[in-house]
């Protein structure tokens, strides 16, 4: 049995096999597509160590599996070395999600000793330094990257690359599949920029055009991506979002992904268990079925990312999302 088969099949059991936990909203960069809330929110209480390592064990006991750990920025967090160190422990299969700013020689030295994450997850925004540097917004950020990532290869980190495809660096798709493969990276191109997570429309301004969309899909078609499961429509509900998966933002409010933000608990006031298991929860996985029966009713329909129920409370648009589990990324392997 495939991996994506046997992931698909958790999603009719309830079982959390990912969770991503947001440490940060802080960040070195000033990407204005991106959808995280700039800067802390003066008015949370952030998650303290202790609960964060609280939280690790409430997810080893729901038999959680792949633990992203994400942001903003999570290089920026002071416990990211304690909580990578006990999921370390906990044997989580751990991907850390970074911009790769702040990943110099010390940095990666102490992600691959204390954490040794399965994977080590880059984000990069173009082919060029005009390109890359005009999305984050920081001059000389390309050449940091590219010298990141020879110091990442040389300390044996997996390491992926990430791209958020953009009106800004359509062009380039295939020279960034280029890059990729030179240095024997895996590429994922992320198709979908979503508004902000409190509904700020303004990183829509970034989506692709139309041909930038038909260049991607002639990528994607060209035998790179995987093959869709024989059972994918055994699965009862749209995506995994609250039934395989849960996010977890820097306050402690969970939801059912990284892009569906509806609060389901508070991590300040429940256990985890009591959250996956509540009435809230349980309302979200009501509403993945009803999206799934809603998508195949209509003839010669396709279900699809565009299709993603997860945030319509946002903007009122149906809209995609790269959550890990809950919205499929299409991955590029490298020959």
């Amino acid at each position: 049995m495939s991996f994506h088969r046997f992931a698909g099949r958790l999603w009719d059991r309830d079982v959390p096999l990912s969770a991503l936990i947001e440490l940060t909203h802080r960040c070195n960069l000033q990407c204005p597509f991106c959808c995280s809330q700039p800067g802390e929110d003066p008015a949370g209480t952030p998650l303290g160590r202790a609960r964060l390592l609280r939280l690790l064990e409430e997810l080893r006991a729901l038999q959680t599996l792949f633990l992203t750990l994400s942001g903003g920025e999570p290089l920026l967090h002071p416990d990211l070395w304690a909580v990578g160190r006990r999921a370390r422990e906990l044997e989580f299969a751990v991907r850390l999600k970074t911009n790769g700013h702040a990943l110099d020689e010390e940095v990666a030295r102490r992600v691959h000793e204390e954490i040794a994450p399965f994977a080590v997850e880059i984000s990069l925004h173009g082919a060029t330094a005009a390109t890359h540097d005009r999305h984050t917004g920081v001059p000389g950020s390309f050449e940091r990257l590219r010298h990141h990532l020879d110091v990442a290869q040389r300390m044996g980190l997996r390491t992926t690359l990430l791209a958020l495809v953009t009106r800004h660096n359509e062009d380039e798709l295939d020279a960034m599949r280029a890059l990729a493969r030179g240095r024997a990276l895996p590429l994922v191109l992320d198709p979908v920029v979503t508004p902000r997570h409190d509904g700020d429309p303004t990183p829509r301004d970034w989506a692709p055009t139309a041909r930038g969309r038909a260049r991607l899909r002639a990528l994607l078609s060209g035998g790179d991506a995987p093959a869709p499961d024989s059972d994918e429509g055994a699965r009862r509900r749209f995506c995994g979002a609250g039934a395989s998966t849960l996010a977890v933002d820097p306050y402690g409010v969970v939801s059912p992904c990284v892009q569906w933000r509806t609060p389901v608990g508070d991590l300040h006031e429940q256990d985890l268990e009591s959250i996956w298991r509540g009435p809230p929860m349980e309302e979200i996985r009501r509403l993945s079925e009803q999206a799934r029966r809603d998508r195949e009713a209509r003839p010669g329909t396709a279900l699809g990312w565009e299709d993603c129920p997860g945030i319509e409370h946002l903007d009122g648009h149906h809209v995609g999302c790269a959550g890990h589990g809950a919205c499929e990324e299409r991955e590029i392997e490298v020959e």
